[in-house]
């Protein structure tokens, strides 16, 4: 299996469109991998995790087709992982030479947003089937399996996903938007046997600054729970993504803090071997 991170930036981006900070002003000098698009994973040629606001981009810039997409995953509904507006050009005559329909996959939350772009209820199919997903419970896509587990991420009646995509033999878990896993999910991830992991890192070398999300102190206790329990073997590759310009390094001092504790720093158009 090969996953593209499309993107490694929250919400804003890196650097962020009006900010002046020291990690912006940086980035906007250095570009490079300095530079962060919202985040998005692709699985070639046929799966992608959160159709964000900066697909287009990604698509453009490291010349994608995606005229082979299947099935669409949505780790939940903030608008840095959950743009319908894209979803609009999946039919004719905005898009030739593919299926007029995509699947696409979700919570409640995530199909009521897509439900509202050209379409009357949460029941028509304007891109193509919904898919509404249950945590734990393993579903097919095009030539794997996934599973969704529950992040710990929101606390207005959302509950966001985090997912186990299975090619192959082999078994990838896009950890986004997520504080410390509920024990019920520690539990059930010892069932699982990963031969990767991606890790988010909003928080990038601070700990605890954001409630829902990881920093990387929170990453290693957590590669670490995973590893003892057997759920991740010890020589598995391990990234981290999905930072925000608030806690984020220059992307070597970032890469000397982590590379102790056999992590990754993603960047953007990195690609996952496993």
């Amino acid at each position: 299996m090969e996953a593209m991170i499309l993107g490694t930036a929250a919400a804003e981006g890196v650097p962020a469109l009006f900010c002046g900070c020291d990690a912006c002003v940086f980035a906007r000098t250095n570009g490079g991998k300095e530079i962060r698009a919202r985040q998005s994973l692709y699985i070639a040629p046929d799966i992608l995790i959160d159709l964000g606001p900066d697909a287009m981009y990604s698509v453009h810039r490291f010349g994608l087709d995606w005229t082979g997409l299947r099935a669409v995953l949505y780790t939940h509904s903030h608008r840095d992982h959950c743009c319908p507006d894209n979803l609009s050009f999946v039919r004719y005559p905005f898009a030739h030479g593919r299926p007029d329909t995509l699947d696409t996959y979700g919570n409640h939350f995530v199909r009521r947003l897509i439900a509202a772009i050209g379409a009357t209820t949460p029941d028509d199919e304007f891109a193509g089937p919904f898919h509404l997903v249950k945590t734990f419970e393993p579903f097919a896509l095009p030539n794997a399996e996934a599973v969704a587990i529950p992040s710990h991420h929101r606390g207005d009646g959302e509950e966001s996903l985090n997912y186990i995509i299975t090619r192959d033999g082999k078994s990838l878990l896009y950890c986004l938007d997520t504080g410390h896993y509920d024990e019920e999910t520690w539990e059930f991830l010892k069932t699982i046997r990963l031969d990767g992991v991606i890790f988010e890192c909003t928080n990038g070398l601070v700990s605890g600054k954001y409630h829902g999300h990881l920093g990387l102190p929170e990453v290693v206790e957590m590669k670490a729970r995973l590893t003892d329990q057997g759920t991740l073997a010890a020589d598995a590759p391990a990234a981290i993504t999905h930072f925000s310009h608030n806690g984020i390094r220059p992307y070597a001092e970032m890469e000397a803090a982590a590379a102790p504790h056999g992590l990754q720093v993603a960047y953007d158009g990195m690609v996952v071997r496993l």
